[in-house]
């Protein structure tokens, strides 16, 4: 809840809403302070997701090779 009330808008008007809401008694920094490690943990969470895309492996190529979709012919016929 510190979290979310402290992601929505100043740290001081989460710590109201808190107070309002579920009467929880709390200081501005507490919020300040639980906001700020979840928003580090959700920013190490995206870091480490896109470090193990980015080591994606691609599958090596292992059997024959196509041969290409002209014909013979037609490749004679064409100037490329």
């Amino acid at each position: 809840m510190l979290a979310l009330v402290g992601s929505n808008g100043s740290f001081a008007q989460g710590r109201e809403q808190l107070e309002a809401l579920v009467g929880l008694n709390i200081t501005t920094k507490a919020v300040e302070r639980q906001a700020e490690a979840i928003g580090g943990d959700i920013a190490a969470g995206e870091h480490a997701e896109k470090q193990r895309a980015l080591q994606l492996e691609l599958p090596t190529v292992t059997g024959p090779e196509i041969p290409c979709c002209i014909s013979k012919w037609m490749a004679r016929a064409c100037p490329w």
